[in-house]
């Protein structure tokens, strides 16, 4: 479905702009709900990861065509949803 969009450079940038703010307010909720003690160092630990992924995003950008490209995208937020659904697991056996 994503791929059929990419055609049109406007409806492209408006689904990314719209998911990007939807996972970064997500991240930022469950950080601060998983580091309730240490939030400065959680939210720094956050940023830091999020600009080593724009560094290694740009280093291949060049490297792969687009579907390839989306390939590696939808296989991290796959990766990041279970490991998100991890944490939310063990959290909930720590505080029960």
């Amino acid at each position: 479905m994503v791929i059929t969009y990419l055609k049109n450079g406007v409806t492209a940038s408006v689904l990314w702009a719209i998911s990007d703010s939807a996972v970064k307010a997500m991240n930022r909720a469950v950080h601060g709900e998983l580091f309730e003690n240490n939030q400065d160092a959680a939210f720094a630990t956050l940023t830091l990861f999020e600009s080593i992924g724009y560094i290694i995003a740009f280093g291949y950008a060049d490297a792969f065509c687009n579907k390839t490209k989306l390939w590696i995208v939808f296989s991290s937020l796959i990766a990041g949803y279970a490991g998100l659904a991890v944490c939310i697991k063990r959290t909930q056996t720590i505080k029960t």
